[in-house]
């Protein structure tokens, strides 16, 4: 498993290039078979699958954003005509709006890539304080988690005194969720009599949902002896990026497109200008083309010394 994501990260260029095009081009004909929506959206705007063939294309369809795929999604529950009527859905997340998002199955390997690059793998004890309840957040970073072979310490939204008492029962080894929830957890261990550096095994943090702001990761690195990390995605689209050890910019996935554009005309900007990130996750089930995130970014070309041939997020 880990070769596999390894070849996928370290393709040249050219290689990642043609790889993600015709990725593209079979999301564009898969698209127009089998959602109603997309052949719409293609018929609105003179497009047939041929028209869509590379990343340079995707400018010709619009950019979709949160409150627009409400829309479409109270206008056409669940899916808003963007979903496979015929897939076969492991299981629906929501979050608010409401969203629906259909899961994308088992083979996707949805945040592995991000936690490999954190350093979890086999033997780590990951606690997973992301909440399991119908949003996507608990059961996919559990999955990634897996993926490298992480055993899970489904730990969701328990009290930071119940967190405590699983960190130092269990021996976990590592953190994913929050990091001021991780920091509320570490104050409530000092409030109980323990030295988290001494007393626990935590010895690594991969963060989302929120920004790790750089004094707060400061203090778990030189206090705590928290290697930190931080990933990047949206319950519409998935994992978009993450950091390597250089943390110095997010890899994108290579199971995601992501385009920097003006927010005001939906252009692909020029490498390294700040505009709004733009997302395709590349699948067969859903086909929400263009998502746009409402994040400012640019891209770093680049090449990152961790050996990660993708393009980074800044």
């Amino acid at each position: 498993m880990n070769t596999y994501f390894d070849n996928l990260e370290t393709m040249t260029r050219t290689e990642r290039a043609s790889y993600q095009n015709s990725k593209i081009a079979e999301m564009a004909r898969l698209g127009f078979e089998r959602s109603p929506r997309i052949k719409k959206i293609f018929a609105e705007r003179g497009l047939t699958p041929s028209d869509i063939q590379s990343l340079q294309d995707l400018h010709k369809l619009p950019v979709i954003n949160r409150e627009q795929l409400v829309e479409l999604e109270m206008s056409d529950p669940p899916f808003g005509g963007l979903c496979d009527p015929d897939a076969s859905i492991e299981r629906i997340f929501t979050s608010p709006g409401p969203v629906y998002e259909p899961h994308l199955g088992s083979d996707d390997p949805l945040w592995a890539r991000a936690y490999k690059a954190a350093g979890f793998g086999k033997g780590d004890i990951a606690l997973n304080a992301f909440s399991y309840h119908m949003v996507a957040a608990g059961l996919t970073f559990h999955g990634g988690l897996n993926k490298v072979g992480s055993t899970v310490v489904p730990s969701g939204a328990s009290t930071t005194q119940q967190q405590v008492q699983l960190i130092k029962d269990l021996k976990v080894t590592g953190y994913t969720g929050t990091p001021s929830f991780l920091m509320a957890i570490i104050e409530k261990a000092c409030e109980l009599g323990y030295d988290f550096a001494k007393d626990f095994r935590v010895k690594k943090a991969s963060f989302a949902a929120e920004p790790l702001q750089p004094s707060l990761r400061q203090r778990f690195e030189n206090e705590f002896g928290i290697d930190t990390y931080q990933m990047y995605g949206a319950t519409e689209v998935g994992d978009v990026a993450y950091e390597c050890t250089e943390k110095k910019g997010w890899h994108i996935c290579e199971e995601t497109i992501v385009e920097i554009v003006d927010p005001s005309t939906g252009g692909q900007v020029n490498p390294g200008e700040l505009g709004e990130v733009v997302v395709t996750r590349l699948n067969s089930i859903f086909f929400l083309f263009r998502f746009g995130t409402g994040d400012l970014s640019s891209l770093i070309e680049e090449a990152c010394p961790c050996g990660r041939t993708s393009y980074r997020l800044s």
